[in-house]
């Protein structure tokens, strides 16, 4: 009887509760929002700087292919531009791979003994402030 007695006590308590309130679930998804929003403002200019980093990785590695290019006979006299689409065109380079971080193809151009690959940036218009060149370009 004693154990009938604890189950019918505890039956009534959870027909007592009901739930959350309106409120209580809207106290909820403020605290949600503000730590969603923290953690977006906390990562946001992280992801910038590695779509840049990332770009510029791309263009020494296509910098690199095309001095190296470059030297082979098929190659010799053409501008860096004429090179990249003979190698699109053998396979050596897929087109997608010239493209930087924000889908925008790069330039590439003689500079010295290698080649400078140029990438128009985050504001997608090149000769501009915000421009990632590869580390044979140089800057005046």
């Amino acid at each position: 009887m004693k154990r009938e007695n604890v189950t019918a006590r505890a039956l009534r308590n959870l027909k007592s509760q009901r739930g959350m309130t309106l409120i209580e679930i809207m106290i909820v998804i403020v605290i949600l929002g503000l730590i969603i929003g923290a953690i977006t403002f906390g990562v946001m200019p992280r992801f910038k700087k590695a779509k840049k980093k990332t770009t510029q990785l791309k263009l020494n590695n296509i910098a690199s292919i095309l001095t190296e290019s470059a030297e082979e006979p098929e190659h010799s006299g053409k501008e860096g531009n004429q090179i990249l689409e003979a190698l699109v065109t053998d396979g050596t380079i897929k087109k997608s791979d010239l493209k930087d971080a924000w889908g925008q193809e790069v330039k590439a151009e003689k500079a010295g003994e290698g080649f400078c690959v140029r990438s128009a940036g985050p504001d997608k218009s090149f000769n501009t402030a915000d421009d990632v060149l590869s580390n044979d370009c140089n800057e005046n």
